[in-house]
Order: C-alpha cells, then structure tokens, then sequence
C-alpha cells in the first residue's frame, strides 16, 4: 500500500507516518518503480512487535462474508 493508506492503516496522519520511517520506528517500506509501498504484513509485524498486539485475519464464507463476523 502507498504511504496515505499505510498511515491510515497504522492510525496516523502521513507526516507522522513518515517521520517514524525515517526514524527506523516503522519499517522502510519498498519501491515499486517510482512508488514506495509497505506490505500490510510488515505493518502488522510492526504493530506486534511494538504493541504486542497480534492481528488476527478471519476466513471469509463465499456465500456470506458476514456469517463469521457476526455468528450467522
């Protein structure tokens, strides 16, 4: 994801976000030709990492993809 969706994703404006890169708080992210990206999956390892949060994907129901969520 581009840095405005990876600063949202980790709950701070795109300064912030950016200067915690630049600080090593946050990983570097990679460039895609002209673009720096950052993969979710280094986000969450991050996330753990410094809030000792784990995230947690759950498995989508094809037929209903709220059934998990909400107990359907």
């Amino acid at each position: 994801m581009r840095v405005d969706a990876a600063a949202h994703y980790c709950g701070v404006s795109e300064s912030a976000f950016l200067s915690r890169v630049k600080s090593g708080q946050y990983p570097p992210g990679e460039k895609d030709g002209g673009a720096r990206v950052w993969l979710k999956d280094d986000l969450d390892e991050m996330i753990e990492q410094r809030f000792g949060v784990t995230a947690v994907s759950s498995p989508i129901d094809d037929d209903n993809p709220f059934s998990k969520r909400l107990g359907a």
